[in-house]
């Protein structure tokens, strides 16, 4: 029954471990709307979320690139895909 729980299916714990700290590192959104996740872009360094169940839309990771021969020039072209 529900009444229960589930805690004899998976018994995992979180005793005694060390948590991370770290957060979400958001850049931006790409939704005008500016609600939601799913527009939602985050930093490629650090902690991601995972995929979330839907429209099939994953979420979006920045991914900077920056040559060396050429630091004060920033995009003058086609954007990366």
């Amino acid at each position: 029954s529900r009444k229960k729980g589930t805690r004899l299916l998976f018994p995992f714990r979180r005793e005694g471990q060390a948590t991370n700290s770290e957060t979400l590192k958001a850049l931006g959104n790409l939704n005008p709307s500016r609600s939601g996740m799913s527009g939602k872009v985050y930093y490629s360094e650090g902690l991601a979320p995972t995929l979330v169940r839907g429209k099939g839309e994953g979420f979006k990771v920045a991914i900077p690139c920056m040559t060396p021969d050429r630091l004060d020039k920033r995009q003058n072209g086609r954007r990366f895909k």
